[in-house]
């Protein structure tokens, strides 16, 4: 009986520690990585295995795998060692490789063809790709080096970190940065195995581009540099001109987003310093209706003035007044007034 409770306890602690493991691989990316990265003695392995499909004999054979083993002990890169390794048994590897190291690279279509043939996915050939992508790229000639590499997968070289970090480079440089942060985020996901140069800068590009937003400033000054750079290398071509109408679009959306804002701006402050009228005004559609007869009686105006009645004494203040507060000769013409005032006071007169 106790044996039975030890058993299922046990089986219970395994069963939750799978579980345990398989939540933190669907939480955390760097569980589900596509590849992995190979040990010097697994990339020394993938190399003797394709030796052996090569028509060499045993001697040459032998002494492929030790100047590859001397070029890893010496602490070349896997990539740059396989490439050296090549060149030592293989004409077209030599003639690829000799203008590429440390001048930029210089070919015509027809030397290179043969990467782009139906060899391209050979082993040899994908490194002697990415090889020359990698050249391309340190002369910034990112578009060439992101077509020579498009099609290689991370599990199908001994170096999948140097493509996935050449990729991120080449995008990063383009201002592509969705695709340069999958790059990224693809390298990252076997950040423990990696060497601390690649995890370093990988997240040091990281910070760069995950701000970066379309259309901003930021994001036009870069392409503008990028443009730059394509005329510094002599690539004066469509996808160049292509570049430069997209800054001339973003540049015409932020000016138009300006003006937009500038005349909300201007529309507000005139509103608020506009008066609020009291009351709701007349339309102007609708004529106003009188509400008085609109008649005036001509024989009662002035009657309440009481001008012709005023006492003598009241009639003498008002004229000293009026003599001190106007020039003279009007006290003639106001005496003239009140006369007249008198008079139709004695015999009204008859207003038609």
């Amino acid at each position: 009986m106790t044996c039975d409770i030890a058993k299922r306890s046990a089986l219970l602690a395994a069963l939750l520690v799978s579980c345990s493991i398989a939540h933190i691989a669907g939480a955390d990316s760097r569980f589900t990585a596509s590849w992995t990265l190979p040990t010097l003695h697994e990339a020394e392995q993938r190399f003797r295995e394709w030796l052996v499909s090569q028509p060499l004999d045993d001697n040459a054979r032998q002494a492929a795998i030790r100047e590859f083993g001397d070029h890893l002990a010496q602490g070349t890169d896997s990539l740059t060692a396989l490439v050296r390794t090549l060149a030592t048994f293989d004409e077209r590897t030599r003639t690829l490789i000799a203008p590429l190291e440390p001048s930029p690279p210089q070919f015509s279509a027809g030397d290179i063809a043969w990467l782009d043939s139906a060899e391209s996915k050979r082993f040899d050939v994908m490194h002697l790709r990415l090889f020359y992508a990698r050249a391309l790229n340190e002369a910034r000639q990112h578009d060439e080096a992101l077509r020579w590499m498009q099609d290689i997968e991370p599990r199908e070289v001994i170096c999948p970190e140097v493509l996935l970090f050449q990729r991120a480079i080449a995008h990063q440089q383009l201002v592509q940065a969705d695709e340069a942060l999958a790059a990224i985020d693809e390298l990252l996901r076997c950040e423990s195995a990696l060497p601390a140069r690649y995890s370093r800068l990988a997240a040091m590009m990281s910070a760069d581009l995950e701000p970066l937003k379309a259309d901003t400033l930021d994001h036009i000054g870069r392409r503008m540099s990028d443009v730059e750079r394509r005329l510094q290398v002599g690539q004066a071509n469509s996808r160049t001109t292509e570049v430069e109408e997209a800054i001339i679009a973003s540049l015409d959306k932020l000016i138009k987003e300006a003006e937009d804002q500038q005349q909300q701006k201007q529309n507000q402050q005139t509103a608020q310093s506009q008066p609020t009228p009291s009351g709701t005004p007349l339309e102007d559609s609708r004529i106003a209706e009188l509400k008085a007869p609109g008649k005036v009686d001509p024989r009662k105006l002035g009657d309440d003035t009481q001008w012709g009645s005023l006492p003598p004494h009241e009639r003498e203040r008002i004229m000293q007044q009026l003599g001190r507060d106007f020039p003279s000769h009007y006290r003639e013409v106001v005496e003239e007034y009140f006369r007249n005032l008198a008079r139709d006071e004695e015999q009204p007169s008859q207003r038609p």
